[in-house]
């Protein structure tokens, strides 16, 4: 690992989750942005039903591209140049 792992970013070390929980909280507040905005608003219950199918599926995504960005940089080890966690992240993300 030595010099590559130091270097490498690392999507579950301390500045990754930082980014993914940033990026959840936005999300969020744009979708209770949305909802207040509604006219006719729906009842809260019902918008979050509503809403639910796209927290789960976008949730998925992200576990499974984090998952897959991690394997593929582990398998990768080797190659200096593609060891890099958040290449293969992004990666996933433009592809989807």
């Amino acid at each position: 690992m030595g010099e590559s792992a130091e270097q490498s970013c690392q999507l579950l070390g301390p500045l990754g989750v930082a980014v993914q929980l940033a990026i959840t909280v936005v999300c969020a507040v744009a979708m209770l942005a949305v909802w207040r905005c509604e006219s006719p608003r729906r009842r809260f219950h019902t918008w979050a039903f509503d809403i639910s199918k796209q927290v789960v599926g976008a949730a998925y995504g992200k576990c499974y591209n984090i998952a897959q960005a991690t394997v593929l940089a582990s398998v990768l080890e080797a190659r200096r140049d593609r060891d890099d966690q958040c290449v293969w992240y992004l990666e996933g993300i433009v592809t989807d």
